[in-house]
């Protein structure tokens, strides 16, 4: 019996061989990613990179000043929505019509026309008035210059 067994733990002691060398390897590659892990997870001093305290102020300031100008962005933008709400609505509201516009330009116009024939009755009742004064009335003093 010891025949036939023989090459029956040939062959496993074979497979289990190339199963240790792969386990092996495995175990060699799972302590090389671990090593890389821990470099990365915990650097040395010389990889560590230093920053001044000033530096570090500097961005803090410019990422404030980034946030408030995008903060006076939004507030301006949402109230001027609000003033052109405002303004949609007046135009578009339905106490507002075309007629009481056309009767307010009908009135502009009658009160320029009203004005405009003030003025030109006026003219010609100044030109009246020079026409009926007499040359005996005439100004002194232009009696004066014409003697000269």
């Amino acid at each position: 019996m010891g025949v036939f067994f023989a090459p029956k733990l040939a062959k496993l002691a074979l497979l289990s061989a190339s199963a240790a060398q792969i386990a092996a390897k495995a175990y060699h590659a799972g302590k090389q990613v671990e090593k890389r892990i821990t470099e990365f997870l915990y650097p040395q001093e010389e990889d560590v990179i230093v920053m001044k305290k000033s530096t570090f102020a500097a961005i803090l300031v410019f990422f404030a000043a980034v946030a408030g100008a995008l903060a006076a962005v939004y507030f301006y933008l949402r109230r001027r929505e609000s003033e052109l709400d405002e303004y949609e609505q007046l135009l578009f509201s339905e106490d507002f019509s075309h007629e009481e516009d056309s009767s307010v330009s009908d009135e502009v116009d009658a009160a320029f026309a009203d004005t405009e024939t003030e003025a030109v009755e006026a003219e010609a009742a100044a030109a009246e008035t020079e026409e009926e004064q007499p040359e005996a009335e005439s100004d002194p003093e232009m009696e004066n210059n014409e003697a000269e």
